[in-house]
């Protein structure tokens, strides 16, 4: 409420200020908008957003408002509450190498284990904090220092409120190392609208200690971080001296014709909103591959991932690994072994192939996936480009079901303003509505610079993760129509 108030006083006197600060006034932003029918619910359902910046001298006033509702038909496919409001908001500035935010922002300590609020738009992911931070450089230091809150909706009843204080010193001895130490104290409160809760189940306190390093010798890089949380632990609504850790390193080694990547995991009592720790997990960009991306637990998880790729030539990439996941007592979790290449030259027409296999499992049973892709491009005419992904996946459940699940993509490029495309799906699996779904769409870039789509048909949705966030997306049938301008 303070940084509000703050906030307002400050737009007014900067608005006062205006016929001064004329010619030194700049503003840029974006407009989207998303709108559709969903003729099965018989629901319209709009969603639109304006993400703005003005300069004003040496400050910089920013923000965002977001307008979305999906009426009374039941098709929410964002799968929030109505929204008419202004999302972020902030004021920021800076000199002499110190820089300030006030209002919304985001932040990460090292790699997300002491701290990571962000955004992700296409995956509803939102964990700005309300506050301040102030970051200052100096030489090879940099300090930062910041306090705020968020909060999380748990149930239509129950949320959760987080407030934070935290601190981070970073200093690069030499070009070779670099080290860091960072803490956060937290306070986190669950609050449910139908009854009281007590204190024992409702207010928790905990703070994290981190430290990091990175090494560069040559080509190779080496970087790690460990971070210990002590205090109350509200995943599991414990309060009292319930102890944490979390543990990150990663090594790369580069050559002129190689790349080799490894990372190391160790989670343990570490799970909170507000952070966001390396998932040693690889994020598929093909869609039946990403549907099923194992979801890290921080509060109970050890494993690795193993990466290289292969340049022979100049056109030519392959890149393979493996990945594992484990409970702290050494039970399974996840495993995946895949692999890729790309031409950047299709040979008949062969741009990529990918394979992976991989298993789930829960409670000391799994679910097995087999999944194979490939991405042909074809010129056909003197400007005009198609190209067509399949993909195939065989899942075998836990009870011994097995089933098949094929995409096909076609995409034709007229021309560099133009993009047809069509997606269809069908599976094998038993007991669903539906087994086929098919969605044509149009995009265009006008000449006043508005890219916009219109497309119909059905779309299966899903599970789409990317860096550890996963959001799944309901089933459509309709049309739909989406926008997109910068200013």
């Amino acid at each position: 409420m303070m940084v509000s108030r703050i906030l307002i006083a400050l737009q007014i006197v900067f608005v006062c200020a205006l016929p001064a600060l004329a010619e030194d006034i700049d503003i840029r932003g974006a407009v989207q908008g998303d709108g559709r029918f969903d003729s099965e619910k018989n629901t319209v359902v709009i969603d639109g957003r304006v993400d703005f910046e003005v300069d004003i001298g040496p400050f910089t006033f920013g923000g965002a408002y977001r307008a979305y509702d999906f009426g009374e038909g039941g098709y929410n496919p964002r799968g929030i509450d109505p929204v008419y409001d202004i999302k972020h908001r902030y004021i920021e500035g800076g000199a002499r190498g110190l820089s300030f935010r006030g209002g919304h922002y985001f932040s990460t300590f090292g790699r997300g284990l002491t701290l990571r609020s962000f955004e992700d738009v296409g995956l509803e992911h939102d964990t700005s904090l309300d506050g301040f931070i102030a970051e200052y450089e100096t030489g090879p230091f940099t300090f930062a220092g910041l306090g705020g809150q968020a909060s999380e909706r748990v149930t239509d009843v129950q949320q959760l409120k987080y407030r934070l204080r935290g601190a981070r010193v970073g200093v690069g001895l030499g070009p070779l190392v670099s080290v860091a130490i960072s803490g956060v104290s937290r306070d986190t409160e669950r609050e449910d609208a139908e009854v009281t809760l007590p204190e024992d189940l409702s207010k928790f306190a905990d703070h994290v200690i981190g430290g990091e390093a990175e090494v560069w010798l040559g080509p190779v890089s080496v970087a790690g971080e460990y971070a210990r949380r002590r205090g109350d632990y509200y995943p599991e609504l414990k309060q009292g001296d319930q102890k944490g850790h979390g543990v990150y390193v990663t090594g790369t080694a580069i050559t002129s014709w190689s790349t080799l990547l490894g990372e190391y995991k160790d989670y343990e009592g570490f799970e909170h909103a507000l952070i966001n720790p390396p998932t040693c997990v690889r994020d598929h960009t093909w869609i039946l591959m990403n549907r099923v991306t194992h979801q890290l637990d921080p509060g109970n998880e050890r494993g690795f991932l193993a990466e290289g790729t292969l340049m022979p030539t100049d056109e030519v990439q392959i890149t393979g690994g493996a990945s594992e996941a484990r409970r702290q007592g050494g039970g399974l979790a996840h495993w995946e072994i895949f692999g890729q290449m790309d031409h950047s030259l299709p040979h008949w027409g062969v741009s990529s192939v990918a394979g992976s296999w991989s298993r789930e499992y829960t409670l000391g049973r799994f679910t097995e996936y087999m999944t194979g892709a490939i991405d042909l491009a074809y010129d056909v005419g003197s400007v005009q480009t198609l190209e067509i992904e399949l993909e195939v996946q065989r899942t075998e459940e836990p009870s011994g079901e097995a089933f098949e699940t094929y995409l096909t993509s076609i995409g034709l490029y007229p021309s560099p303003e133009i993009i047809l495309s069509v997606v269809g799906e069908a599976t094998t699996q038993a007991g669903l509505d539906r087994d086929f779904w098919l969605f044509g769409d149009i995009r265009a870039t006008l000449s006043d610079g508005i890219d916009v789509s219109l497309g119909g048909g059905t779309e299966k949705g899903g599970k789409k993760c990317s860096g550890g966030i996963c959001f799944t997306e309901p089933e459509f049938t309709g049309i739909r129509l989406r926008f997109l301008t910068h200013f």
